[in-house]
């Protein structure tokens, strides 16, 4: 369903504070209120960026070129989106499957199931999170134990959804943890894997990045992009801001303080990638962020993107 969305600019003051004005480069691109906004992906294409509202069971898409807004409602918790295999449809993973969305059409008319995890696999309190598709059109993607939080609760796995339509586990052995929230430093992680046929070398994991939970430099690292440079970018929720590292040495390069507490993932698009995409998720308690919820834009004027979102050939 089509609808308008007000866009404001939101000036950042010196801590972060929020003022009226009409000064770049954060500002809201949609005031669109998502619960858990999530999986921004860009359509080079369309020059459209898609998003999801994973508690509030959206697929959304924005057009920074008219301002248009269109929200496509599922059945269950959307963990993220990806473009598919042409500018008709994208797929959204829906609790344990993978629905297309045919973003031309409205309503139940422009969703239909396509795959679905082996039986097992998604046991009840488990969900799709996350996910991204290689430059071979493979669709990489984790699961999630909804009580993440406890950590004697077992823990999801990454799978990969290749281009037979069925699923696999990443290198047929191998699972991968989030990590509780109990610790004092997180990190970033990179492993190598076989562009060929998409599996993950065994052993080869290596911290990339560490930051502590706590501090003027920290935040719990949630969704990441990386820029034509090679360098990181990561949304810190609860630290309220999107941080650059140089992934070879670790260091922080810059931070973009946010007009919120807890965005959750970031990605380039825009005309030449230079535009920084960021979504957010409603916050309670005391002295809400006014942006909470909202489709956040940055414009950078020295980093762009390594690339817009490959598209799905898997199924």
């Amino acid at each position: 369903m089509a609808e308008e969305s007000p866009r404001k600019r939101i000036k950042i003051g010196k801590e972060g504070q929020e003022d009226e004005g009409e000064r770049d480069p954060i500002r809201s691109a949609v005031e669109c209120k998502c619960i858990l906004g999530e999986s921004p992906v860009w359509d080079e294409d369309l020059h459209v960026l898609y998003f999801v509202d994973i508690n509030g069971k959206k697929v959304h898409s924005h057009s920074p070129k008219d301002g248009s807004f269109k929200t496509w409602e599922l059945e269950g918790e959307v963990g993220c989106v990806v473009p598919g295999p042409d500018r008709r449809r994208v797929y959204a993973a829906v609790v344990d499957s993978i629905f297309e969305v045919d973003v031309e059409k409205e309503g139940k008319e422009a969703v239909r199931k396509l795959a679905t995890l082996p039986e097992g696999e998604c046991p009840s309190g488990f969900r799709f999170n996350d996910g991204k598709c290689d430059p071979q059109g493979r669709l990489w993607i984790g699961t999630m134990n909804k009580q993440w939080r406890d950590e004697k609760a077992p823990r999801g796995k990454l799978y990969v959804l290749d281009k037979d339509g069925k699923f696999r586990t990443s290198d047929g052995r191998t699972t991968f943890e989030w990590n509780d929230m109990v610790q004092e430093t997180w990190t970033v992680s990179r492993f190598d894997y076989d562009d060929k046929d998409g599996s993950i070398e065994v052993g080869s994991r290596k911290e990339v990045v560490k930051i502590p939970t706590a501090g003027d430099g920290g935040g719990v690292p949630d969704g990441m992009t990386i820029d034509a440079d090679g360098l990181l970018w990561v949304t810190l929720g609860e630290g309220g801001a999107v941080a650059q590292y140089d992934a070879e040495t670790g260091e922080e390069v810059q931070r973009f303080k946010l007009p919120v507490k807890r965005p959750t993932a970031c990605t380039f698009g825009g005309e030449d990638l230079q535009e920084l995409y960021i979504t957010t998720r409603e916050e309670t308690g005391q002295e809400p962020s006014a942006a909470a919820g909202h489709l956040l834009v940055a414009k950078l004027d020295k980093s762009k993107g390594h690339a817009a979102a490959w598209r799905c050939k898997a199924i």
